[in-house]
């Protein structure tokens, strides 16, 4: 019986090495949402310049 306990022991010491932080999840959530946004911001802003940079080289044609 003691090697059973000591595997099961070992186990939660495990988990609790590798346990992963609810709030710390939360968090890369969040993260993740504000790239996302970063994102398509930057790109819209992309494309403006592009379409910008086009009307600019056809004026200039």
């Amino acid at each position: 019986m003691g090697l059973k306990y000591n595997k099961i022991d070992n186990l939660g010491k495990l988990f609790e090495e590798f346990a992963i932080d609810p709030d710390q999840v939360e968090n890369q959530e969040r993260a993740n949402q504000a790239q996302k946004e970063a994102d398509y911001f930057l790109n819209k802003e992309q494309e403006q310049i592009a379409k910008q940079a086009l009307e600019a080289k056809k004026e200039n044609l």
